[in-house]
């Protein structure tokens, strides 16, 4: 009885796990801002939306180039990360660390697709205050 519970957590554990459970819309976020920083094009195409990745297509954009042009607009330091859910949507409010991009800040559209969140948008401001 005992061995048939620990499998039964362990395979709920790993089941939640591989649904992408487990990664909040600011991780994710994240991990798209590292392979920007890493020019990882393909990683973070991974994480864009369909209708992100439709877009770029529709504009005739080279997906490379239009995330290279992002990488050189945002900060490589991101900070604090205040998020919002409705339930398949995330807003992301994004903090700048960069003393480059002092003043800026992210604003992030999150939509979750097949269990897993994914960036739809981002645009950069500065904060005019």
């Amino acid at each position: 009885m005992k061995f048939a519970i620990q499998v039964l957590v362990l395979t709920c554990t790993l089941f939640f796990l591989g649904c992408g459970m487990s990664s909040t819309p600011a991780q994710v976020f994240k991990e798209y801002h590292q392979f920007l920083e890493k020019d990882d094009i393909s990683g973070a195409k991974n994480l864009m939306s369909q209708a992100a990745r439709e877009t770029e297509e529709q504009e005739g954009v080279s997906g490379a180039l239009k995330l290279h042009l992002e990488k050189d607009f945002m900060p490589s330091k991101l900070g604090s990360i205040k998020t919002s859910i409705k339930v398949t949507t995330a807003t992301l409010s994004v903090q700048s660390d960069d003393p480059d991009f002092k003043g800026v800040q992210g604003h992030v559209i999150m939509k979750k697709e097949e269990g897993r969140w994914k960036v739809d948008s981002v645009t950069w401001d500065k904060n005019e205050k």
